[in-house]
């Protein structure tokens, strides 16, 4: 099964309470990579997003998250296999996307990507979610056998 992957779900490994059904939701995405029964792909701003968005974390909570627990975080995403894929666009040609989906430049993106890929988007992002349904891409989600 084909995946784009949103920055928002993995996040949930790392952002959300421990067991809760959104980082099992993750852990479930995450142990499809491994095994290779999904087939993940990122735009190639993925690594961006993702160290942002985890170290702003961390510093929000630095009393409960260290640093170094960041960066581990950010390590052990290195060891999926996941295939970047890189865009050269045109700021014009993305906020028409965004304007379209009515989403963030950096959230059409993931859509587009996988529209153009045939392939499901795995988010957590409820504004994602609804652009991916307005332009017939389908959500990932856990497989039954997987709950």
């Amino acid at each position: 099964m084909n995946v784009v992957i949103d920055a928002s779900i993995a996040l949930d490994l790392f952002t959300t309470p421990s067991q809760s059904p959104a980082q099992l939701r993750a852990i479930a995405l995450f142990e499809g990579i491994a095994d290779g029964t999904v087939i993940a792909s990122v735009p190639d701003h993925f690594s961006i997003e993702v160290a942002n968005a985890a170290l702003k974390y961390q510093r929000r909570y630095n009393t409960l998250v260290k640093p170094r627990q960041a960066i581990e975080f950010l390590g052990h995403l290195e060891a999926f296999p996941i295939d970047y894929v890189g865009y050269v666009l045109s700021p014009k040609r993305v906020g028409e996307w965004a304007a379209a989906m009515n989403c963030s430049a950096f959230d059409a993106v993931y859509v587009h990507l996988a529209r153009e890929l045939d392939a499901s988007l795995a988010t957590s992002d409820k504004g994602q979610k609804a652009a991916a349904a307005g332009f017939r891409v389908s959500l990932w989600e856990v497989p039954a056998s997987a709950d």
